[in-house]
């Protein structure tokens, strides 16, 4: 199975400041009254020192019409590091300064990073009594002519 990894410390640190360096695209999922929502933003910028991360104004999905998170509120931010996914779970913070730009969300720094394997290409053997069910077709562009 594909293993995850937990990252804390100044390994967390690296991890993470080269994300928010290269301002990497984020997922936030938040559970509000009316359910699962996520949100697409972008690291801006962030400080352990601080222990804050600013990220751009959210954009909701497609057809969703649902206000952002709002401080206080628990959300899940993940984002690709090459082939790998990371996580993790934080609290939305007030806003701390009078040069952030309208919009700008506020997360505290996390205590913990967990990092996934994107891709599985490990192989199980199944058990011998068990029967998987395929099917096989071809394409109809693909089948030899004549």
């Amino acid at each position: 199975m594909s293993a995850t990894k937990t990252m804390d410390g100044p390994r967390l640190e690296e991890v993470l400041q080269e994300a928010i360096t290269r301002n990497r695209p984020i997922v936030l999922t938040h559970h509000s009254p009316g359910g699962w929502r996520t949100f697409k933003s972008s690291f801006l910028s962030g400080s352990s020192s601080r222990r804050r991360i600013w990220i751009k104004p959210p954009t909701f999905s497609a057809g969703v019409q649902a206000a952002p998170p709002q401080p206080g509120d628990r959300v899940g931010v993940t984002f690709r590091v090459g082939h790998k996914k990371c996580g993790f779970g934080t609290t939305l913070e007030p806003g701390l300064d009078r040069e952030e730009q309208s919009g700008t969300l506020v997360l505290r720094w996390p205590e913990r990073l967990q990092q996934l394997q994107r891709r599985v290409f490990e192989r199980v053997a199944l058990p011998p009594a068990l029967i998987v069910p395929v099917r096989f077709w071809r394409e109809p562009a693909l089948l030899p002519s004549g």
